[in-house]
């Protein structure tokens, strides 16, 4: 482990330093609560032998390659908040009694004035684990959550492995791309300001989505992360690709489909519907280009707004409309820029809190596709047959939910791995119970696999 422990001494001296919080990062921090916290779960299960040891002497060298997830934010009077290196860093906890929580679930408000944004916990099985990484949301995304795991493996694998089952050795990370994470230099809208201003007035106030209906007002605790999940067999994600290809449609095209039709059938069962009522998606956006390839974690997405009446979602028009409105974005990749501008003026002028009150919907739910993490990173981890190994160890399955605002009750990945699609969603009784979580996670994946069936 010695020189593990070098590179891990190296490399934290090249990351030392403050950083600037860029907008959407102080965002996170103005528009959470302690009932409602910026916080995601991160569940990476294996299969094989853990050294404990080994894995909790690797965590330094993770938190070395990925500044924002060693730091601890530092408010300033009128100016953008800094990231500040911490000295001493939260340790690998390892969880050996099933109901003993790594965060329990009342006190999961990270202050990130006091420490660091990340948590990691292994929990241990004879011959399987599980990863759980506990990270504030200004710290990183769910695919900066991966990288962060990923680059902990490799150094595992480096200090455990042996002849060709070692992981090859990682380049410096990027710090430069970190810095100007947040740049948007020469981006410019064919839109007028009063164009773009009235784009903001119909999503903020003027349109008014209706929430998930069955939400629970006493949330009965569960164990978190409390994840629900469902994956596809091979053949149903196979099947829906050849589907997909054959009318000119992504998986995230289809994903959207079967998310707004989903959400018009769960509200049916639960009341009467108005042909007029409004439901509007969230889908997170990465702005990561080729790049940033070794872009340490950090929170690099904007936000894409999908709204449909409910007539329009029963129209059978859907796909094809829902397909050029993604397209466009894909393409152009404007209306994602324009709203993180907008959030960042709205932090500039303190006006966040009052333009986003708890007391309003502004989405009925969250859908977040991360794509095929195992061929993104498959040059930190080794693949077999699409999955991660490295020193005995096989990366099993992936899960992980976003942060969700007080009425949107509902927030659903999707992680590309090991051939198929997983769709991951957090029951932890915040909106929909856990049990009312499994159901709509199953009406979903059934709306899916039957997509132009």
């Amino acid at each position: 482990m010695d020189s593990l422990s070098a590179t891990h001494r190296a490399t934290a001296t090249r990351s030392s330093g403050t950083l600037v919080a860029s907008g959407f990062e102080h965002y996170m921090l103005t528009d959470e609560s302690r009932s409602h916290p910026m916080v995601s779960y991160l569940e990476v299960g294996l299969a094989g032998a853990v050294d404990l040891d080994c894995l909790a002497a690797a965590l330094p060298a993770a938190y070395a390659r990925h500044p924002l997830m060693a730091a601890r934010i530092v408010p300033r009077w009128g100016r953008s908040p800094l990231w500040e290196p911490v000295a001493t860093l939260p340790p690998l906890a390892v969880v050996t009694d099933p109901n003993r929580h790594l965060v329990p679930q009342g006190d999961e408000f990270l202050d990130l004035t006091a420490s660091p944004g990340c948590r990691a916990a292994i929990e241990t099985r004879g011959e399987t684990s599980r990863i759980l990484l506990f990270v504030h949301h200004a710290c990183a995304d769910a695919l900066g959550m991966v990288a962060f795991v990923v680059d902990w493996l490799n150094a595992y694998g480096r200090a455990k492995g042996s002849g060709g089952d070692v992981p090859p050795e990682l380049p410096p990370p990027d710090l430069d791309r970190l810095r100007s994470r947040a740049d948007l230099a020469g981006v410019r809208s064919p839109h007028s300001f009063a164009e773009r201003m009235e784009k903001v007035r119909k999503i903020l106030h003027k349109a008014r989505p209706k929430p998930l209906a069955g939400a629970v007002g006493n949330p009965v605790p569960v164990t978190p992360p409390g994840h629900c999940i469902r994956t596809l067999t091979a053949e149903e994600f196979q099947e829906l690709q050849a589907r997909s290809r054959a009318v000119g449609m992504t998986i995230n095209d289809r994903l959207a489909c079967a998310m707004l039709r989903t959400v018009l059938r769960w509200q049916e069962e639960h009341g009467p519907v108005d042909p007029r009522d409004l439901y509007r998606l969230i889908i997170p956006i990465s702005r990561r280009t080729a790049e940033d390839r070794d872009l340490p974690a950090c929170n690099k997405i904007s936000y894409k707004f999908l709204a449909r009446t409910a007539e329009a979602i029963r129209r059978p028009d859907l796909d094809a409309k829902v397909h050029e409105e993604l397209d466009f974005l894909r393409r152009h990749r404007l209306q994602i820029v324009n709203v993180l501008k907008m959030i960042n003026r709205f932090q500039r002028l303190r006006l966040t809190r009052w333009l986003l009150p708890p007391t309003k919907c502004f989405a009925t739910a969250v859908l977040s596709n991360i794509g095929d993490v195992a061929s993104v990173f498959s040059d930190r981890l080794p693949t077999r047959d699409g999955v991660w190994e490295t020193a005995g160890l096989r990366v099993t399955s992936l899960a992980c939910a976003p942060p969700r605002r007080p009425l949107t009750h509902n927030t659903v990945v999707a992680i590309g791995y090991g051939g198929t699609l997983t769709l991951s969603s957090r029951g932890d009784g915040r909106g929909l119970s856990y049990a009312a979580t499994e159901r709509f996670l199953g009406m979903l994946t059934g709306e899916l696999v039957g997509a132009g069936s």
